[in-house]
């Protein structure tokens, strides 16, 4: 009985202030228009891809791992428990360190990455945050204090691609992967998604062929070394089949990774949810109206 005294109790003060709560409300509605308007539009681009078959294979580990036997003898059987799947090695890679810093310094996008501000559908161009970064002269306004630079570090581009930018979806079970670009200007994120694609199969391209030739070159040694007949042919086939992938490295441009669904320049926005900040700042504003309301009235109750 107590508690439905008190519920009603916390009724009674909350309406006898009803009109504090609803102009208190009333400007927190008012503010949250303000926030949902001042956010730009962010974009979501994606390229969704399967793993080639070039991606499913080890290398050199794979081979000796088909040799069985033979590969042991030959001195390979330790590299077969190395295999690693390439496709999980490369959207590893996709997101180090190393790559993205590569990336932004490749098509020269530091600006787009730490000061795009918002993107004019009409005009179809990119504006920056002039507190960041001036356009018109190329200078680095930002007031940072040291060590930091005006200039943003790459360490800092590249935690801001990873926190904010890109964002890689994996499904295990088929083997498939979505990388996902987000930014304020569709067409950088469809073009970025494109390129980030491109650049890995090129990387792990790359990779590939210098394994082939330090295979190769391992196993050309192996097979002067031996002078049985069998570890000869075993030796050869291994070169043959590492010839093989460095020419496949070289004519496949989608080496790892086949496009299945490729990127496209987003026509509506993918953030921010206006609506919802609306809801949920209002809310807000109306809770602590409520709660300021009942804190003052058991607070003078208290006292007295």
């Amino acid at each position: 009985m107590k508690n439905d005294v008190n519920i009603i109790e916390i009724w009674q003060v909350a309406w006898r202030k009803k009109w504090f709560i609803i102009a208190f409300t009333s400007i927190f509605a008012v503010l949250s228009v303000v926030i949902a308007l001042s956010l730009p539009n962010i974009y979501r681009a994606h390229v969704t891809v399967g793993q080639s078959e070039e991606s499913k294979s080890g290398g050199l580990s794979g081979l000796a791992s088909q040799l069985g036997g033979l590969g042991s003898i030959a001195g390979l059987g330790g590299l077969s428990a190395q295999q690693t799947d390439k496709g999980a090695i490369a959207l590893e890679i996709l997101s180090s360190r190393a790559f993205l810093s590569e990336f932004i310094t490749k098509y020269d996008i530091l600006p787009e990455v730490m000061a795009a501000e918002e993107w004019s559908p009409i005009s179809r161009k990119l504006s920056y945050d002039t507190d960041i970064y001036n356009p018109e002269t190329g200078e680095w306004t930002r007031d940072v204090e040291p060590p930091k630079k005006p200039q943003p570090s790459m360490w800092e581009a590249v935690d801001e691609f990873r926190n904010n930018i890109l964002v890689i979806e994996q499904d295990k079970e088929t083997g498939f992967a979505t990388i996902v670009v987000f930014h304020p200007s569709p067409e950088i994120a469809s073009v970025w998604a494109t390129r980030l694609l491109a650049d890995l199969n090129k990387v792990m391209r790359l990779r590939d062929v210098t394994e082939a030739e330090r295979s190769i070159a391992y196993l050309e040694e192996r097979m002067q070394e031996t002078r049985l007949t069998s570890m000869q042919d075993v030796f050869a086939e291994l070169i043959e089949q590492q010839m093989q992938t460095m020419m496949l490295a070289n004519v496949r441009d989608e080496y790892i990774f086949e496009t299945l669904d490729p990127a496209v320049e987003p026509e509506k926005k993918a953030k921010p949810n206006r609506p919802l900040i609306c809801v949920v700042i209002t809310l807000l504003g109306g809770i602590i109206a409520t709660l300021i309301v009942l804190f003052r009235h058991f607070y003078r109750e208290s006292s007295n």
